[in-house]
């Protein structure tokens, strides 16, 4: 919450606001539902573990391109990294039929994908990591803290260098 003077208004006002999550911060913990079944997941199960959420839309045409990049880093190396990431694709859409029905005609089944119920931007995860667009990606250590956030292909350096940079400090 915080007051604010507009210009032309002549008064205070109160608006609430959230910051989003970012670098530094402990990952927000919700539950997400897996689109193939519906069951849960939960990303507190998955602390130990490298993880990268790819927060994305069915109507997103940014978020095509780094759902195939993603795609393929799975394939590439599911083998040598096993169970040590997890690469997640959060869909926001509004139903998880739609999601399911674009990732089928895609193929893009590879990397987890999971759905955020409760209304695409309303979605608990869509507020409780700050979502104000897609693709928005998120990289979280072993100890649950976010090491980079923001938009994939931005500014970062290569997900795959970080991934192997952060695996190499748990040796």
């Amino acid at each position: 919450m915080g007051h604010f003077f507009f210009r032309g208004t002549n008064r205070w006002v109160e608006r609430s606001f959230s910051l989003p999550v970012s670098t530094g911060d402990i990952a927000p913990v919700c539950s997400l539902q897996r689109v193939v079944d519906g069951s849960v997941l939960d990303l507190a199960s998955l602390r130990g573990r490298v993880v990268y959420l790819d927060f994305w839309a069915t109507w997103c045409g940014p978020c095509i391109a780094e759902m195939a990049n993603i795609q393929g880093l799975a394939e590439r190396r599911a083998t040598s990294w096993g169970d040590q990431v997890a690469l997640i694709g959060v869909s926001i859409d509004d139903d998880r039929e739609t999601v399911l029905k674009h990732l089928e005609e895609n193929g893009w089944m590879a990397p987890i994908q999971v759905w955020a119920p409760g209304g695409g931007w309303k979605s608990e995860a869509a507020v409780l990591y700050g979502l104000h667009s897609v693709p928005t990606g998120v990289l979280i250590d072993p100890m649950g803290q976010i090491v980079w956030r923001g938009h994939p292909g931005h500014g970062k350096e290569d997900l795959e260098a970080q991934i192997e940079k952060l695996l190499a400090k748990r040796k």
